[in-house]
């Protein structure tokens, strides 16, 4: 990595995920589900600041021509300052090179992450009904969003 800029490149597991993760979701993954996506059939990805500390990741299923995020969070401080839409092109670019679509799940309330995906060229293919837990007792639902390399 550059000393100068800051760069996305391939994620391995860092401990710095799971910081990452509890402190940008409300209903955060487990350590043990987050390791679980850094096997062969999974492309990470992870935004470096210039000091070299992780900013953001992106998890991504691969399965054949069609890839999954399964999981995408950026630092808190480090919100709403275009790291998400570099992850999310990133991402595109490797998927298109491999000959790949994307799909993804974004959580009904999360607006803003259904516009980023939008303004990314993903469009809402489906809902999927009470998918997601949530802090109440009802369950949240699910968009589904897709991305064609075409």
């Amino acid at each position: 990595m550059a000393a100068d800029k800051s760069a996305i490149q391939r994620l391995s597991w860092h401990p710095e995920v799971l910081i990452i993760e509890q402190s940008a979701h409300r209903l955060p993954w487990s350590e043990a589900t987050l390791k679980s996506c850094f096997s062969a059939d999974y492309e990470n990805f992870g935004y470096w600041s210039v000091n070299a500390e992780l900013l953001a990741f992106a998890l991504v299923q691969r399965v054949s021509d069609c890839w999954t995020v399964m999981n995408i969070a950026t630092k808190p401080a480090a919100q709403r300052q275009g790291i998400g839409k570099q992850l999310v092109h990133a991402i595109q670019h490797r998927a298109a090179h491999q000959q790949a679509d994307i799909v993804l799940e974004v959580r009904s309330s999360n607006t803003a992450a259904q516009r980023l995906y939008a303004s990314c060229g993903f469009v809402l293919v489906g809902c999927r009904k009470g998918y997601y837990p949530s802090t109440s007792t009802a369950r949240e639902d699910a968009l589904v969003m897709r991305w064609n390399r075409d």
